[in-house]
C-alpha cells in the first residue's frame, strides 16, 4: 500500500484542455445529487454524471495519458468515471470514495479552462501528517492520483457565474515503479 499523492500539470496545452472540456461537457447528463460517501444524510448535493467509458473516448484517454506522463502503472481499470459539478456556495461535503479498500486510489481531472482563479481548489487529509488539511489548487488539465480511503473534497467557486468540474475515476489499483 502506498499513501501518495501525484500532481500532473502541463499533459495538455491550453487548446488541448479546451477541446477536453467541450466533449466532456457534451457526454454528460447532469443530475442533483448528494455528495458521496460522506456519512451524512444533510451533505452538500451537488451536480453528477456518470460517464460510460465506452461512450465517452476522451475518458480512456486522460487515463493513459496520466499514466505514461507519471512513474504509475495501472493494475486495474477504473470500474466508473464520474463528473462533479459544485457550484457558488456549494462547498462539498468530506467523504472518502472507499474505505475498505485502501491499495486503491482515485485519479481526478481538473476540467475547466481559461481562468480557474475562483473556481475552487481541492483539499485532502493525509492521515500520517496528523489530520493536517492539504490543498491542491484547481489548475486547467491538473491531474490528481490520491488514495481513496483518504477524506477529500471539492471547494465551490467563489464567483456566481461558474460551475466547478472534475472527472474523478475512483477506486483503480495502481503500482508504484
Amino acid at each position: 500500500m502506498s499513501n501518495k499523492v501525484i500532481i500532473v500539470d502541463n499533459v495538455y496545452d491550453q487548446e488541448d484542455i479546451k477541446k477536453n472540456e467541450r466533449i466532456i461537457q457534451s457526454h454528460a447528463r447532469w443530475t442533483y445529487s448528494h455528495s458521496s460517501n460522506s456519512g451524512e444524510e444533510d451533505g452538500v448535493t451537488f451536480f453528477i454524471s456518470e460517464l460510460d467509458h465506452d461512450e465517452c473516448f476522451l475518458t480512456k484517454q486522460i487515463i493513459t495519458d496520466f499514466f505514461l506522463e507519471a512513474n504509475v502503472k495501472l493494475v486495474s481499470r477504473p470500474p466508473d468515471a464520474y463528473l462533479n459539478g459544485q457550484t457558488y456556495g456549494l462547498d462539498g461535503t468530506w467523504h472518502t470514495d472507499h474505505d475498505e479498500l485502501e491499495d486503491r486510489h482515485t485519479l481526478l481531472y481538473m476540467v475547466n479552462s481559461g481562468n480557474t482563479e475562483k473556481i475552487g481548489d481541492f483539499q485532502y487529509i493525509d492521515p500520517s501528517n496528523k489530520g493536517y488539511i492539504e490543498t491542491v489548487e484547481f489548475k486547467p488539465g491538473r491531474l490528481v492520483l490520491f488514495p481513496s480511503h483518504w477524506a477529500h473534497r471539492g471547494l465551490a467557486p467563489t464567483t456566481k457565474n461558474k460551475m466547478r468540474i472534475t472527472l474523478a475515476y475512483k477506486v483503480m489499483e495502481v503500482e508504484f515503479l
